[in-house]
């Protein structure tokens, strides 16, 4: 079994509503969106951050479009359903403001291609070791196919045929050998190889030992469940957070990026020569160029030396440089920064 995912599937979520109503999409669009931060980020604990709690009141901003599915229902298993129906709404946010949006925000974006993990897993009971075919169990497919699809998780299933079995044995996975755990994953599509070691617990819980290999890093942790499988989709969860962790610490590349600003109020032409001459010696900046100037507020794009890196930089420098907010609307707008005049003048001699 072989889970791949689609990148602009990221940016789609599907809720169950009680009708199809208005008051039930704008209360449904919150959660939707939370989804997709998840998603986008592949970190499920990315929406306890207040930075997240911010984005989502803007959901309806960001929604690009939306429809309904509908589930008939059986009369014995309705409860408070309306006329026999299960409602569903399927959204899909604007990819590119929601990215600009999380950005603004100090959120991660976990862009490209997501690592595809191959997993293979043994299982010691009462003194025995086996290996374990995920795939014989229905159940523990269709919520293995859900949790991939949920958390965008290519996930690689070994047949555990005869080939497999004649090249690895449970004894090699517990005891964690190398050569034939690399040897057998061979004929496997993967960027990730994790072993997985269940076992029962005095405390009548499983125990689920995790070895993820990375080319030449390895990743160790422990999840424990009253049920193997609980055990098992918890330390899956949590795998995908770390590869997101470690996905946001990794520079892709350091060329200039261009980064569009909306800088607000400038009002006068004292404050927007502070301003220019600002942008103008911040050593990170380059090619400065205006596109609007209202009287109210201007903008300007500029090339960021050492890329997305130096980006995240900026955007920390939120007291000296005067990034503030940005709401889904000015995202949309093609905006990846709004600045605060007085921040950015910030230690220049008035003139």
């Amino acid at each position: 079994m072989a889970l791949a995912v689609d990148v602009a599937e990221l940016y789609k979520a599907e809720i169950q509503v009680p009708d199809d109503g208005d008051q039930a999409r704008a209360k449904a669009l919150a959660s939707a969106l939370k989804k997709v931060l998840i998603q986008v980020s592949g970190n499920q604990k990315i929406v306890e951050r207040d930075e997240a709690l911010v984005i989502l009141p803007q959901a309806a901003d960001l929604l690009q479009q939306y429809s309904y599915r509908h589930e008939e229902v059986a009369a014995e298993d309705l409860i408070d359903e309306q006329a026999g129906k299960r409602f569903f709404l399927q959204t899909v946010f604007d990819r590119e403001a929601t990215e600009r949006l999380m950005r603004s925000h100090g959120l991660p974006v976990w862009t490209g291609i997501r690592p595809q993990v191959l997993l293979w897993t043994t299982l010691e009971n009462n003194g025995a070791r086996q290996l374990v075919n995920l795939q014989e169990s229905v159940e523990i497919s269709a919520e293995l196919e859900a949790l991939a699809q949920r958390r965008s998780m290519p996930l690689q299933i070994p047949l555990m045929d005869l080939t497999d079995q004649s090249t690895l044995t449970a004894a090699d996975l517990w005891s964690d050998y190398r050569p034939a755990i690399d040897k057998a994953s061979e004929r496997y599509p993967h960027d990730v190889i994790t072993t997985l070691k269940l076992s029962p617990t005095v405390q009548a819980e499983w125990l689920a030992r995790w070895n993820v290999y990375r080319g030449d890093q390895l990743i160790q942790f422990e999840t424990q469940a009253p049920a193997a499988q609980a055990a098992l989709m918890d330390g899956l969860n949590e795998l995908q957070d770390r590869l997101s962790d470690l996905a946001a610490q990794e520079v892709v590349s350091d060329e200039p990026i261009k980064v569009s600003m909306w800088i607000d109020p400038v009002d006068s032409v004292q404050l927007y020569s502070k301003v220019m001459s600002r942008l103008r010696n911040d050593p990170t900046l380059t090619d400065l160029q205006l596109h609007v100037l209202d009287g109210t507020g201007m903008q300007v794009s500029v090339k960021v030396r050492g890329g997305r890196q130096e980006l995240e930089k900026l955007l920390t420098r939120q007291a000296e440089f005067g990034v503030t907010p940005m709401t889904a609307v000015q995202a949309q707008q093609g905006v990846d920064l709004v600045l605060q005049p007085e921040l950015i003048t910030k230690g220049i001699a008035a003139q």
